[in-house]
């Protein structure tokens, strides 16, 4: 099993290398950009976990090949559901060099206790039509099919 610890502040660059090659390289379904603005809110949320300005974890492996990004967004949620307090899960990336060792099953199964322990009931992410690998990853740690997307483009 690998050894899964939350991203170190001091890795900050290296998160942000790591993300902006999860953005990158986004090829289904909903893309966020690469873009200065949105990188930078990714930034901002990686501060903002660590500051406990918004409650959410950000972990990694012990070589910092992998991301975890998980919990509130920078304002609260909009609406109360059933589901009570709904997690984002805002992406999971592992460097196309150390797939295939099961690091993305082993950061989310690393995940869902600390959510818990921070009052999150749910965490809600999605793999894109298209990402069967992504999909696998997600089912073999524990996720569970909940709905499907749709989309009408205007």
């Amino acid at each position: 099993m690998a050894d899964i610890q939350h991203f170190p502040s001091a890795q900050m660059p290296r998160f942000s290398m790591l993300w902006r090659m999860f953005l990158g390289v986004q090829e289904l379904g909903l893309k966020p950009l690469p873009t200065r603005r949105n990188l930078a809110f990714f930034d901002r949320l990686f501060d903002a976990y660590y500051l406990g300005e918004a409650d959410g974890i950000c972990l990694t492996d012990a070589d910092c090949k992998s991301v975890l990004l998980w919990g509130d967004g920078l304002q609260p949620p909009a609406i109360e559901t059933n589901l009570g307090r709904i997690a984002t899960g805002w992406g999971v990336f592992v460097h196309p060099q150390a797939r295939g060792q099961g690091l993305s099953v082993a950061l989310r199964q690393a995940g869902y206790p600390l959510l818990k322990e921070r009052g999150f009931d749910c965490v809600i992410g999605t793999a894109h039509v298209g990402n069967e690998a992504g999909l696998k990853s997600a089912l073999a740690s524990g996720l569970e099919h909940f709905g499907n997307e749709v989309i009408y483009r205007l």
